[in-house]
């Protein structure tokens, strides 16, 4: 696919945000 790496990773750091906002959410 075109841009593969680049859309993975972009979806890696979608995926790292979203846990990281759910796990403080939680924590409070």
């Amino acid at each position: 696919t075109k841009g593969g790496p680049i859309m993975i990773a972009v979806n890696d750091t979608r995926l790292a945000l979203g846990f990281g906002m759910a796990k403080k959410i939680m924590v409070e």
